[in-house]
């Protein structure tokens, strides 16, 4: 209820964000409440832009929408970004507008580039207001500038004449009139620019924006002053229902400033503060506009929480009048407490005796071997195992280390573990880039991969045993690999090997081949028959074995970064790419870990496959369609890049001209100027150079649900907030136990780069499935899960056995952290035996059976060895208990079908396999 500040400071001096006490006393929001800011800070505004309650705001800089002066101005340099340890808070300014949406535990996410509105040219003054009275809050934004002082071209000539006078520099400058701009919410924090639409795009330089109903029609007209130019006069003609609300207050705050308005209705509620002043050189008339969204004979009522403590409710409120309220003298209206809130325990709690016990401490930065390349390649790494390495009935965890050693946490009971081993293993090993369980000569243990940073260094496939002992079992070629993934794809009862192959440091996106390899009586050998249609498998951040076609046999699904899904169908031991056949051939994207569900329960395996998102630095360029080009030919040891975009007819580029000359020896030479750089495609760019460069292409972003329907493959962009950070590991299990399959991902890339900046406005996202192919995202005052940094591998495991999916998550510079399931449903965790040669049945599909009509329902589940990102789920699956007996269906590795009941008031079983 108290009013807090924020002040815009332009250049490097940081904006401040000040937190109302009382009594007079401010202090400044926690640093890791808003992890980045603008630059060039220019104007705010503040309003609940989404209708959650919850007032969200804007702040303003200078970057540009056109792709002429994206490549002819100066970026402003901030002070460089810190990514790790106890830097990670340093908060980064960057040269664009920042959006803030406010979530339910006092922080921010910043959600520009999804909402659409980073750039919006050199701007001064955001408005919040309900234009088109739909009951959102549009955007208006006032831009321009006497001149373009960022012109690079007008900046190096005049450093050739360094003592000009001011008002020759002035000249030199070319004006810069851009038009003004208005943003439509679309609701769900997504904005549509309609300033043609809406008359809003004079390209006077406009400073000053205030709102007032110079009419008295109940809408906001808008004035803005303009720079060496009359002002604007704006009448609002929208003739959709309003009320307008104007304040009579005490003597001492006659206007009602800093009152909060809400007009409640069944579809939501909207709310407004009064302001005085607060926008850039201008204020407001203190009165306030509302849209009527409902039918005139629903209820409706106004609410006025005035600043004195005093709350005012007008009920029965009809549409097209105005309302002008007294503050209350009675101290009878001071609104009554809110009394406790909810205390219901989250579905998660942190186990803290696991937090810091191994910490992934953080390798070389890659870009040293590859500067064209903005992203750090050594923060992609690394994962997480649950297995029973010391084979005393509950699970274990393995950690893949950073550039630390290895650990195996072994599993003490009541929560508590023990860094039973650190691996330290080969000298040019930096931890695990993939982990995988099987069975080798009748020893359980762990398969892993290490990571190399040496493209040129000799790799192998490690055997971890419960001896703690460690054996390399297969030479590898030289190069990098990532995922593993296990399962009997030539059903002759032992389990093979399908390694993933990355792209080596300083040769992105040049990727090492796949392997598949075939065990031969407990040794691994390269698979012939599938040789060359896997070795085309490349940059591959997700694999995953599940039986796609439900013809009984493991097919294999790839996720490649710049590249596709890709599916391999199993046809007697020898794989098929049939993308086209099932609809998926235009699903490019910079994809990560994926993984298998039954999210419709139709009894088929769906897909959840992670993404870059869509508040990235990607969407500034307004297309979906990116290509990467690269050259391995035009410096030795160095794979150069070249990012270009689509644009109408056209490929443009990304890189501005200072980028390209670092390899382009005579771009001062092709190119006169910035500007004549700017108005060239990538084709004249590249010129003679272009037979030098392949290219890789992209059109999808999202992080997506793939369902597998009968007649094809369905897309379905995950919930909008999963789509506001990267997303790397999506673990799937019935989390709350209801009967449904719901999904965690892993979120966040910091990469330490001006341009792409902090893509963090994740903390761990849980989506609750609904058993109908939808998910919805919970917020982690739900979930109990709230991470601050990068986070990448996940697995899921029931540690504990009290019948719950407990979870893992390797968070960057933290290590692991174990959240305990607390949901107050308890399911049924199921271990299938086998034989020797798998022991766990890898490749089982599971499904519950109604025992009144005999039928299959529920999803089904499989035994996969290798998911997620690079990581390890356990091998056992929990069922939610129905509360009273019920029947489970195996379909057995060895093509078998059995149904066994389940009693009640159990927690877990184990069943062998025929």
């Amino acid at each position: 209820g108290l009013p807090d500040l924020y002040v815009c400071n332009d250049f490097q001096t940081p904006d401040r964000l000040w937190i109302n006490q009382g009594f007079g006393k401010f202090r400044l929001i926690k640093r890791s409440a808003i992890k980045v800011s603008s630059y060039s800070s220019m104007g705010v505004d503040v309003g609940d832009l989404n209708r959650d309650g919850m007032d969200d705001f804007m702040v303003v800089d200078m970057l540009s929408r056109t792709h002429r002066l994206k490549m002819t101005q100066r970026v402003e340099a901030a002070p460089s970004i810190q990514t790790t340890g106890e830097q990670i808070w340093d908060r980064p300014q960057v040269s664009r507008n920042t959006v803030y949406v406010s979530e339910d535990h006092g922080q921010y996410a910043e959600v520009a580039h999804y909402a659409g509105l980073s750039a919006t040219e050199w701007s001064w003054a955001p408005v919040f207001m309900d234009v088109d009275l739909d009951g959102y809050e549009d955007i208006l934004i006032g831009n321009g500038h006497a001149q373009d002082n960022l012109d690079k071209d007008t900046l190096q000539s005049r450093s050739q004449f360094p003592n000009d006078s001011p008002q020759q520099l002035a000249i030199a400058f070319p004006a810069l009139k851009t038009p003004n701009l208005a943003f439509r919410n679309m609701g769900q924090m997504r904005f549509k620019e309609t300033g043609s639409a809406w008359g809003f795009e004079s390209n006077q330089v406009s400073n000053a924006i205030a709102l007032g109903d110079l009419d008295n029609d109940g809408d906001q007209d808008v004035v803005i002053n303009c720079l060496n130019a009359p002002a604007l006069v704006y009448e609002n003609i929208s003739q959709r229902a309003r009320v307008a609300v104007r304040l009579k207050g005490r003597p001492g705050n006659t206007r009602g400033i800093g009152a909060r308005i809400s007009l409640i209705e069944a579809a939501f509620t909207q709310s407004q503060e009064i302001i005085g002043g607060g926008r850039y050189l201008s204020g407001d008339q203190a009165q306030r506009t509302f849209a009527l969204t409902r039918p005139s004979n629903e209820k409706k009522r106004i609410e006025v929480r005035w600043r004195s403590g005093l709350l005012s409710t007008i009920q029965g409120i009809e549409a097209n009048h105005l309302y002008v309220i007294h503050e209350p003298e009675s101290s009878v209206a001071k609104r009554q407490g809110e009394g406790p809130k909810d205390a219901r325990a989250t579905l998660f709690r942190e186990v803290s005796s696991v937090n810091k016990q191994h910490h992934a401490t953080v390798k070389p930065d890659s870009r040293q071997s590859q500067p064209t390349w903005p992203l750090d390649r050594s923060t992609l790494g690394e994962a997480l195992a649950w297995i029973d390495m010391d084979t005393d009935g509950d699970e274990d965890l393995a950690v893949s280390g950073g550039s630390k050693a290895s650990a195996w946490l072994t599993n003490k009971g009541k929560e508590n573990f023990e860094n039973k081993i650190e691996r330290k293993g080969m000298k040019s090993r930096s931890g695990e880039s993939g982990f995988a369980s099987a069975p080798l000569n009748n020893s359980p243990g762990l398969l892993a991969i290490p990571q190399q940073s040496d493209p040129t260094a000799a790799n192998a496939l490690i055997h971890w045993m419960a001896d703690g002992a460690e054996k390399e079992i297969t030479k590898l070629p030289a190069g990098a690999y990532g995922p593993l993934a296990v399962s009997d794809v030539d059903n002759d009862g032992d389990l093979d090997l399908f390694v993933g192959g990355q792209s080596p440091w300083g040769n992105f996106p040049v990727s090492s081949d796949s392997l598949l390899l075939k065990n031969e009586h407990g040794d691994f050998e390269v698979d012939e028959t599938n040789a060359t249609s896997i070795s085309r498998l490349h940059n591959i951040q997700g694999a995953i074995f599940c039986d796609w076609d439900l013809d009984g046999d493991s097919d294999l699904i790839t996720s490649s970064e710049w590249g596709k899904i890709r599916w391999l169908i199993n046809e007697k031991g020898t794989f098929n790419e049939q993308n086209k056949g099932i609809g998926s051939e235009k699903f490019r994207g910079i994809w990560q870990g994926l993984a298998s569900g039954d999210f419709n329960e139709d009894g088929r395996p769906d897909l959840v496959v992670c993404n870059r998102g869509e508040n990235t630095q990607w969407a500034q360029w307004r297309t979906d369609r990116f290509r990467l080009y690269y050259s391995k030919t035009i410096r030795k040891h160095e794979t150069i890049t070249f990012r270009s975009y689509f644009n109408r007819d056209q490929w443009l580029p990304i890189s501005p001209l200072e980028d390209v000359s670092t390899w382009l020896t005579d771009a001062n030479m092709r190119f006169a100027s910035h500007a004549d750089y700017a108005s060239r495609s990538q084709e004249e760019i590249l010129g003679d150079f272009l037979h030098e460069f392949e290219y890789l292409e992209i059109d999808t972003l999202e992080t997506v649900i793939l369902l597998n329907l009968p007649n094809g493959i369905e897309k379905v962009a995950l919930n909008p907030v999963a789509q506001w950070a990267p997303c790397f590991g999506p673990t799937v299990a019935d989390f709350n136990n209801d009967g449904h399959e719901d999904v965690f991902l892993s979120q966040n890339l910091d990469t330490g780069n001006h341009e792409w900046g902090r893509m963090d406005a994740g903390h761990g996202l849980l989506l609750l499935g609904d058993g109908e192919g939808s998910l919805n995202a919970i917020p982690s005052t739900a979930s109990g899960i709230r991470l601050k940094n990068e986070q990448r591998g996940t697995a899921t495991a029931d540690f504990n056995q009290d019948g719950k999916m407990d979870l893992a998550v390797l968070e960057r510079g933290e290590g692991a952290h174990l959240f305990v399931n607390q949901t107050e449903h308890t399911g049924v965790t199921v271990s299938l035996e086998g034989p020797s040669a798998n022991p766990h049945c890898i490749g089982a599909r599971l499904q519950k059976i109604n025992l009144q009509t005999g039928n299959v329902y529920g999803p089904a589940k499989e035994i996969q060895s290798g998911s997620g990102y690079r990581s390890l789920n356990s091998l056992k699956h929990v069922f939610a208990h129905p509360g009273k007996a019920f029947q489970i269906q195996v379909t057995w590795p060895n093509g078998k079908i059995s149904r066994h009941s389940i009693p009640s008031g159990i927690t877990k079983v184990t069943l062998q396999q025929p």
